[in-house]
């Protein structure tokens, strides 16, 4: 965990942050991410004198970057804004040596270590979830980089233009038709299929190699 005193050390503070201050922003930021408090890291921007430990706490922003706005309130009422970048501290998946632009993900090419990710939890409709064994390296990757999309991602399960089966389940029944699939889409993604005499087209989500699950039902 980044201490005050390395902060200080690194010239970006000029004097210790309150654990008060500390505790408040920590909770505050938890309780918007939805995750323990133990689990963040706090790294607190410059500032040109100390933070009283009287101040109430408000805080505004924490974007993708984690950048979060502390209005600090004296009891006297005068504010006072201060920066703040929170992120978790979390097992990220590394390159374990050097990755070529093409090759597919095996579990030796995987590493894991601890790191901080800055800004809050990642959102599972933002892209691929985590890395897999059978992703695709889509392009150089270093010894020690992260394996993040889009630098790596997910294969195929459905190819642009490829023979694919629309399946409608519900209540224990299954129905299924043949379709075209109109662009490629990686496992949980988004396909628009067309079937033969039918001038719409059906959108569903790739489930497996070749297969697209209707989340409505075909009419």
């Amino acid at each position: 965990m980044i201490s005050c005193v390395e902060l200080l050390i690194a010239g970006l503070l000029v004097a210790p942050v309150p654990a008060s201050i500390e505790a408040q922003v920590r909770e505050g930021v938890a309780s918007r991410w939805r995750v323990e408090a133990t689990r963040l890291e706090l790294a607190w921007g410059r500032m040109d004198a100390a933070l009283r430990e009287d101040a109430t706490v408000t805080l505004a922003g924490a974007g993708r970057e984690g950048w979060v706005g502390v209005t600090l309130t004296t009891p006297d009422g005068t504010p006072r804004v201060v920066r703040v970048r929170a992120g978790l501290r979390q097992s990220v998946a590394v390159a374990a040596h050097d990755l070529v632009s093409g090759t597919r993900l095996a579990a030796a090419d995987v590493a894991w270590k601890e790191a901080t990710v800055w800004g809050p939890p990642r959102d599972p409709n933002a892209g691929p979830g985590e890395v897999e064994t059978g992703w695709l390296v889509r392009r150089p990757i270093a010894a020690g980089e992260s394996l993040v999309w889009p630098a790596v991602a997910p294969p195929l399960a459905v190819e642009a233009g490829a023979p694919v089966t629309l399946v409608w389940m519900q209540g224990g029944v299954r129905v299924s038709r043949a379709g075209i699939a109109m662009n490629g889409a990686a496992k949980g993604g988004w396909v628009q299929v067309r079937v033969d005499g039918r001038a719409d087209r059906f959108v569903g989500q790739a489930t497996g190699e070749g297969e697209v699950r209707l989340p409505g039902g075909m009419r």
